[in-house]
């Protein structure tokens, strides 16, 4: 996991329906829905794995611009540490899961704690399924889903991982993490376990136009696998260090991040630490190539969350060396806005970019 260093779609039509998260470990991912109006993009900040964090995450309304901020939480402890967060469809509750084995909910409008509810201990990623009934949170060792209605624990099992990304008709999910040697599939309905598949080291995870989607943080390889035919397929990327050290990730000069996906274009996005953000095509698949984002400040940009906005022309992209977040155009890496002082590992938008 990094220290500092899912789209979820509800009822999408069937060509371009994708979900996807991840935790870069992700999960990466993202989460999409097709919820018209919705502008808004949420995110926690930073923190060590398994350790205290700040108790802040963020809120921004992409019609005015503004950032909102809240706490959660304890700041200093590790109630104040959440990786990814979870934004319902109605645009009135981000849950945000904390390794402490409390998962809190703050409203994204007023951003105003309104509610707590035990999880998963260790517990950092949270995914709300397609259906928006079921709200997934993992850890590194373990799975459990929870009612929206309740916040009730309906089943708990030894998958773990930091990505997932679930199938568009909500009956499946696949879990897997950059520590992880694999990809497991899940019943979403039971909790059983289906599969598993050779996929190592997942960064992030998504689910589009019938395949899934894993970007290997260690080897820039991007694994795509049919899993009605169980076939996987490898496309190779420069977003590798031949030097990568999980326990150095600071120092690390390329690897990847989140993913973000434009479905109405069939075009996946990923962000890497070498300061690029690369782009696949979803149907053939393919690599597409990789535009840099222009460096803020004069120093070299290790890029991590991200979430397409402007129908999949611009990206709101994390800046981790930089403690900031930036506007960027997704043609040619040009930096429309700074916005120091704001960082997610993940951001999380409900709104599909459908360019």
């Amino acid at each position: 996991m990094i220290s500092r260093t899912f789209r979820v779609s509800a009822q999408l039509a069937s060509a371009a329906a994708v979900i996807a998260i991840g935790v870069g470990l992700a999960p990466g991912s993202v989460q999409a829905a097709m919820q018209t109006g919705s502008e808004r993009i949420v995110g926690a900040m930073p923190a060590p794995p398994n350790k205290p964090g700040p108790g802040v995450v963020f809120s921004w309304d992409k019609k005015t611009g503004k950032m909102g901020r809240a706490n959660f939480g304890k700041a200093a402890t590790l109630s104040g540490n959440s990786f990814r967060v979870a934004l319902s469809p109605d645009d009135n509750r981000i849950y945000v899961p904390t390794p402490a084995g409390m998962t809190y909910i703050v409203n994204p409008k007023t951003m105003a704690q309104t509610g707590e509810f035990k999880t998963l201990t260790g517990g950092r990623v949270a995914a709300l399924a397609p259906g928006e009934k079921l709200l997934i949170v993992l850890s590194d060792k373990g799975l459990a889903g929870y009612k929206t209605t309740t916040n009730k624990e309906v089943y708990n099992l030894d998958v773990g991982g930091n990505a997932i990304a679930f199938t568009p008709d909500g009956t499946r999910a696949f879990v897997g993490g950059n520590m992880s040697d694999k990809v497991t599939e899940v019943d979403l309905a039971t909790g059983a376990v289906l599969q598993t598949f050779d996929i190592a080291r997942s960064a992030d995870l998504a689910f589009v136009d019938g395949r899934l989607f894993s970007a290997d943080m260690q080897t820039g390889v991007m694994s795509v696998l049919n899993p009605e035919l169980g076939k996987i397929t490898q496309i190779k990327t420069p977003e590798v260090d031949p030097k990568f050290n999980y326990m150095d990730m600071a120092n690390a000069t390329a690897g990847f991040m989140e993913m973000a996906v434009d479905p109405g274009a069939h075009r996946l996005y990923v962000t890497g630490f070498s300061g690029n953000i690369l782009s696949f095509d979803t149907q053939k698949p393919a690599y597409l190539g990789q535009v840099a984002v222009n460096a803020v400040m004069g120093k070299p940009n290790k890029l991590s969350g991200i979430a397409l906005i402007n129908q999949g022309k611009e990206a709101l992209v994390t800046v981790e060396n930089q403690d900031m977040t930036v506007l960027v155009q997704l043609s040619d890496g040009k930096v429309i806005k700074q916005m120091p002082g704001i960082e997610s590992n993940r951001w999380i938008s409900l709104e599909p970019a459908m360019g």
